[in-house]
């Protein structure tokens, strides 16, 4: 099985932002340090008429996980602009020109993990206006990966060595001369160290010490390499005509996979999962295997129709059980330091309005998931109304552990004018 590579990092300690009490000290256990992991769960055309009620459902729906969730309500999206397109393309960015706080945190990682963003679309046909919620830079989107075949031929085509008795023979080789390098390296600097000036022992001290970091981390991933489970290779999944969306439910059952073992596998410690676009066209027939009334956009427009409202219910409830389904999966499977990798993955739920058919944003309703290692979970935070979205970025980089030097185009003083 492919070994993995982690970096070391403290969490952080203890922290509170004002009017954010979500920080915590990351926890203690067995296994030592794990990475922290950020996925950004995009979802379209709001949360009808209420989003209170919407979120008290999904609570109910997420029950099993309530310990492991923030519900954070009151924060507004200052960019929203009475429409979808606008709020969908702005809510990760701000008012900066990029990139998007997801690539923020892709960059502040560095080259930790083989892939730096795994951003993977369910049916989100790219292109024209509010097609994006993830970016590189200015208008140059984050490239997304739109079918589950094709999301494996790109992470894990190249880690499956289980059952391949060459292909692991060739792994533990790599492993075996890494082995010898850093035996070689350690006797080197051992042999040489009477031998240099005594103001230069303390460095070669250190870089004797480093090498036994090296060892111990190649030693923790070969002890717990079991973690990473490399799924099979889907079937083919055809994209189908623009107006047939039967295959939507198989196509996210297939990303949301591919996401789960990427994270454990830790291919990859940045996320995007997006459901569609905004102003979402999903003819959504396949829930229930009845007639609707109209694509998902129009039924979240028709707030005086009770089937309309009905119908568009069940939509919600079917992102709810997806959502349900990827906690599961991280959930079931135990992480590095003993816990699992949803207690270290931080998955943050976002949309483009909030009631959709005001198409307003003010008084969000935000989930965070997850990340039970780095934030205080189990809870729900009321904050005013005039607290910007951006304020919540900067929580999750602090749990993170990583210091952006701006966010959503605050930087500088008005950087820190955002925490006060």
């Amino acid at each position: 099985m492919q070994r993995r590579h982690f970096l070391r990092r403290l969490g952080a300690a203890g922290a509170t932002l004002a009017g954010l009490p979500l920080l915590a000290g990351r926890a203690a256990h067995a296994g030592g340090a794990a990475p922290t992991r950020l996925l950004v769960w995009y979802q379209p055309n709001g949360y009808g008429e209420d989003p209170g009620a919407v979120h008290a459902r999904t609570l109910q729906t997420l029950d099993a996980y309530r310990n492991k969730t923030l519900y954070v309500r009151g924060m507004h999206l200052p960019t929203a602009d009475g429409g979808h397109e606008v709020p969908m393309e702005t809510m990760l960015v701000g008012e900066s020109s990029g990139p998007s706080f997801d690539q923020q945190i892709a960059e502040a990682l560095g080259d930790a993990t083989s892939v730096s963003t795994l951003a993977l679309g369910v049916r989100s046909e790219p292109g024209g206006h509010g097609g994006h919620c993830s970016f590189l830079s200015g208008n140059n989107p984050t490239p997304r990966i739109e079918r589950p075949e094709d999301t494996w031929a790109t992470v894990f085509a190249g880690l499956d060595a289980e059952g391949d008795p060459e292909a692991q023979a060739e792994l533990q080789a790599l492993w075996d001369r890494r082995g010898r390098m850093l035996d070689g390296s350690a006797a080197l600097a051992e042999a040489t160290r009477d031998r240099v000036p005594s103001k230069h022992r303390a460095g070669l001290d250190a870089h004797v010490e480093a090498l036994e970091d090296i060892r111990d981390e190649m030693t923790s991933t070969a002890d717990t390499s079991e973690t990473c489970v490399v799924p099979a290779a889907p079937a083919d999944t055809p994209q189908g005509a623009w107006n047939d969306h039967s295959n939507f439910d198989e196509i996210a059952a297939g990303q949301i996979e591919m996401m789960s073992h990427a994270l454990a596998c830790d291919v990859t410690r940045v996320g995007v999962l997006q459901f569609h676009r905004s102003t979402s066209q999903i003819q959504f027939g396949q829930v229930d295997g009845g007639d609707y009334l109209d694509q998902h956009h129009a039924l979240s427009h028709m707030p005086t129709e009770t089937e309309a409202q009905d119908q568009l219910q069940q939509i919600l409830d079917w992102y709810d059980a997806r959502l349900l389904e990827l906690m599961t999966a991280l959930d079931s499977t135990i992480d590095v330091d003993g816990s699992t990798v949803l207690d270290n993955t931080i998955i943050v739920r976002v949309t483009e309005c909030m009631e959709s058919n005001g198409h307003t944003f003010s008084s969000g309703h935000h989930l965070v998931l997850g990340g039970g290692n780095v934030l205080q979970t189990g809870q729900d935070v009321v904050v005013p109304d005039d607290e910007p979205l951006w304020k919540l970025w900067r929580t999750l980089a602090d749990a993170m552990g990583v210091e952006l030097p701006s966010v959503a185009g605050y930087e500088g003083a008005g950087y820190e004018d955002l925490l006060a």
